[in-house]
């Protein structure tokens, strides 16, 4: 074993200042204050969005995921308008989320989050030739 090596520190319940979104992006949530350089819409839907952000924050940790399941599988199982519904809101969702995300995601999660909305982005178009 190197000798080399920092002791293995523990990790507390406490985050260091500075870590946060917050701080990557370059201001507080719902401050107003954006990042140097972030364009004007970016700084009006993060502003916009941070009361629905914090609604979502505040619910149970499985609701948001159950929620979508809910919404995919009607959407899959349904084919009718109500299904078209469900997955056109599923992906909308979706795309918020990505965008409000996007500047604090690494390259491989962007792609993964890219391949999954244009999966789902497919799979709407595909109920959407579909309709009775």
């Amino acid at each position: 074993m190197a000798k080399n090596r920092r002791p293995h520190q523990r990790r507390t319940k406490r985050r260091r200042a500075g870590t946060g979104v917050a701080a990557r992006s370059g201001g507080a949530p719902g401050t107003g204050r954006a990042a140097a350089g972030t364009y004007p819409l970016r700084a009006r839907v993060e502003r916009a969005s941070f009361p629905v952000v914090k609604r979502l924050h505040a619910l149970p940790r499985w609701l948001v995921p159950l929620s979508m399941a809910a919404l995919f599988g009607v959407g899959v199982i349904v084919r009718d308008w109500l299904g078209l519904a469900c997955l056109a809101a599923l992906l909308a969702f979706m795309v918020w989320i990505t965008y409000l995300s996007w500047p604090v995601l690494r390259r491989d999660q962007r792609l993964i989050r890219l391949l999954v909305l244009g999966m789902l982005a497919g799979v709407v178009v595909t109920q959407t030739w579909n309709l009775p």
